[in-house]
């Protein structure tokens, strides 16, 4: 099976007001890409219900798999179960056993549960209930009409959480045969970008059907090369030539790959020497 089409809803005004840099999308982009299923398309929207449904209904219009976060806290400005239930015609459900969890919960740390919280016990008919040791809204999985939704939430350390445990891996089982997508980067700095795409032009075509991305930075300019449908072995043996290749071509203004930091490098190579810089 190739590998399914995934988008990503990100919800919450916070995210569109600039006060939440969205690091659950770049999250789950990475980890699901490294899986085969790259996120092809992410939309973010406001706490809105017209404008979420939207969103979620043009995305299951394109997708095999629909991913939202955000939107599942106890309060009234937390509606994506709403949302969810609306899009795909079914009635919200009270799952005992969560509604269970979280009376457990607040019995050992000695805390009345608040009658709100049972709104996170709220399901889609049909949806599954995905455990969330880290906080009291579960995540959702629903099969619908030969699509996933799933609904995770907005906290990042219970979305990587889940992601992690369940996620990840549920989704790798579905799609077995979805090629990771990987990719290496090429760290230059001392020449523009400009100067540089030319200087490599003709690899650009020659590592075909590797992609070439040009990515400026403050301390130069990053070349990312990435190998898609491709089994990981020939994937790894082509960014391995790809990097030779290039890094030859560049020359000197080629100083390192993904992770590699200027202070960093210098200093490798004055050990390497066996130099000593005072300040």
């Amino acid at each position: 099976m190739s590998a399914p089409v995934v988008e990503i809803v990100a919800i919450g005004t916070e995210l569109m007001l600039g006060e939440t840099i969205d690091t659950n999308s770049a999250w789950l982009g990475a980890a699901l890409a490294e899986a085969g299923m790259p996120v092809l398309r992410r939309t973010a929207v406001v706490d809105d219900f017209d404008l979420m449904a939207t969103a979620l209904r043009e995305a299951l219009t394109r997708a095999d798999v629909v991913i939202t976060t955000g939107g599942l806290g106890p309060t009234h400005d937390d509606f994506t179960r709403e949302v969810v239930a609306s899009v795909l015609d079914r009635p919200l459900e009270q799952n005992d056993d969560w509604v269970r969890v979280l009376e457990e919960r607040y019995s050992q740390r000695g805390i009345r549960m608040p009658e709100n919280n049972l709104r996170q016990a709220m399901v889609p008919r049909g949806g599954e209930v995905l455990f969330n040791p880290r906080g009291s809204a579960p995540g959702l999985w629903i099969e619908h009409e030969g699509r996933i939704v799933i609904v995770l939430p907005g906290v990042p350390v219970e979305l990587r959480t889940l992601g992690e445990q369940t996620v990840v891996p549920r989704l790798r089982a579905r799609f077995p045969d979805a090629p990771p997508v990987r990719s290496i980067r090429v760290r230059t700095t001392g020449v523009g970008e400009s100067r540089l795409a030319e200087q490599v032009a003709d690899l650009i075509t020659a590592i075909e059907p590797l992609d070439v991305a040009f990515l400026p930075t403050l301390a130069g300019v990053d070349i990312r090369i990435t190998a898609r449908g491709m089994p990981p072995a020939e994937a790894d043996a082509a960014l391995a030539r790809a990097e030779s290749l290039f890094s030859e071509r560049i020359g000197r203004a080629h100083f390192g790959r993904a992770g590699d930091l200027h202070p960093a490098v210098l200093g490798r190579a004055l050990q390497a020497r066996g130099w000593r810089v005072a300040l």
